[in-house]
C-alpha cells in the first residue's frame, strides 16, 4: 500500500513536471526505480509460479506479455514495449528495463537489467529471478 501512495505521487510530480521546467532529484529518480523494480520483480515471480503450477507453458516471451499487459495497466508515463524490453520516460527520467535469459536454459529464470537517467545522473541494476 505504501509503494502504491509513493507512485501515485511520482506520477502526479511527473505530470506536473511535464508542465515546467522542474526535473526530479537524483532521490525520487532511484525511488521510481526501486518501485519499478519490485511491482515488475513481483509480477514475473507471480507469474512464474502459475506457469511453473500449471506446467502448460513454458516460454519467456508469454511472461513478458503478461508483465507487459500488468505494467501497462499501471504505466507511468508513454511506454514503449519491445519482446523482452520496456522504456519509458516520466518528466525529464528515462527509465529502461530489459529482460535476458543469458545464465541459464531454463525460461523461467531471467536475468532483469533496470538503468534510470535524468541526464545529470544514471542508475543501474542488474538482478536474477529463479
Amino acid at each position: 500500500m505504501l509503494l502504491m501512495n509513493m507512485l501515485k505521487q511520482f506520477t502526479k510530480k511527473a505530470k506536473k513536471s511535464k508542465n515546467s521546467n522542474k526535473g526530479f532529484s537524483l532521490i525520487e529518480v532511484l525511488v521510481a526505480i526501486f518501485i519499478a523494480a519490485i511491482v515488475i520483480t513481483t509480477t514475473v515471480e507471480t507469474f512464474r509460479i502459475i506457469f511453473k503450477s500449471m506446467e502448460t507453458s513454458r516460454y519467456v516471451n508469454e511472461v513478458l506479455d503478461s508483465v507487459s499487459y500488468i505494467y501497462n495497466a499501471i504505466s507511468l508515463g508513454d511506454l514503449n514495449i519491445t519482446n523482452s524490453s520496456f522504456f519509458t520516460n516520466i518528466g525529464n527520467v528515462n527509465i529502461f528495463i530489459k529482460f535476458t535469459n543469458t545464465i541459464s536454459t531454463n525460461p523461467l529464470e531471467t536475468d532483469v537489467l533496470i538503468y534510470a537517467t535524468n541526464s545529470r545522473y544514471s542508475f543501474s541494476v542488474m538482478t536474477s529471478i529463479f
